[in-house]
C-alpha cells in the first residue's frame, strides 16, 4: 500500500489490476478498451493460454475512466501504443526506493501478493495454481508461500539432517489431492539459494525452518 500510494495514477491502476487478478504486467498493459468488462477472456502473452478475468465494478469503472480509444493503458506519447512494462517497473522501483524497502519489490511482486492472499484465504495450493494458470504446482508454491520464504529466513538456509515436517505443520493445502500435486522434484531458487526438494513435506520443512532435510 505504501508503494501504491506514491505511484503515478496510471501505474497505480496497473498494479491494482495485478493485485486483484494476478495477471502479469504485460497482459494488463495489453488490455484493449473494447474488450474489458466485469468478465472477459485474454490470451496470456507468456504462455499462450486462455484465461478468464473478473473485475469488480469499482475497478472496471476506474479503468474505463482513464482508458484510451484503443488501449486501456495508452502510451504517454504515442496513443497507438500501450504503456511499456519498463515505465511501470521503473515507477515501482522508484517508490520502493523512496520508502527504503529492503525487499526486492517489482511489478511481479503484485502477482505474488495475489497468490499469497489466495493461499491465506483458501489454504489450497491447487486452487491457487488454477488461478495463476500455472502448469505445475511446484511453481505455484514459490508464489503462494513467498511471504513465508522471507519470514522464515530461508535466505542463508543450510543443508540439515533433521526429519522433514508433516503437511499439517504448514497449511500448503487442505486436501491430499493438492498435496500430491507437489510431489516430485522441485527446484527452489530464492535470493541466491538453490535447493532441490524431493517432496511436498520437504517444501514445508524448508519454508518453515529454512533448513533443507537430507
Amino acid at each position: 500500500e505504501q508503494v501504491l500510494g506514491v505511484l503515478t495514477p496510471p501505474n497505480r491502476l496497473v498494479m491494482r489490476v495485478m493485485l486483484r487478478t494476478g495477471l502479469r504486467v504485460g497482459d494488463v498493459l495489453a488490455l484493449k478498451t473494447e474488450k474489458i468488462g466485469r468478465q472477459f477472456w485474454i490470451t496470456e502473452q507468456k504462455t499462450g493460454k486462455r484465461r478468464r478475468v473478473n473485475l469488480p465494478a469499482d475497478l472496471l469503472e476506474d479503468l474505463r475512466r482513464q482508458a484510451g480509444n484503443t488501449w486501456v493503458f495508452p502510451h504517454r506519447v504515442d496513443s497507438d501504443r500501450h504503456r511499456t512494462r519498463q515505465a511501470v517497473w521503473c515507477d515501482v522501483k522508484r517508490a520502493a526506493t523512496a520508502y527504503r524497502l529492503t525487499q526486492n519489490v517489482g511489478t511481479h511482486s503484485a502477482r505474488k501478493s495475489y497468490a499469497v492472499e489466495l493461499m491465506r484465504r483458501y489454504g489450497d495450493i491447487e486452487r491457487v495454481r488454477r488461478s495463476l494458470n500455472h502448469s505445475s504446482a511446484a511453481v505455484t508454491v514459490l508464489y503462494a508461500c513467498a511471504d513465508t520464504i522471507v519470514s522464515a529466513g530461508a535466505v542463508g538456509g543450510v543443508r540439515g539432517s533433521g526429519p522433514s515436517a508433516h503437511w499439517g505443520e504448514f497449511p500448503l493445502t487442505n486436501n491430499r489431492r493438492s498435496a500430491g500435486a507437489l510431489s516430485g522434484a522441485l527446484s527452489v531458487f530464492a535470493d541466491g539459494i538453490y535447493a532441490t526438494l524431493d517432496s511436498g513435506s520437504a517444501v514445508c520443512h524448508y519454508l518453515v525452518n529454512g533448513v533443507i532435510p537430507t
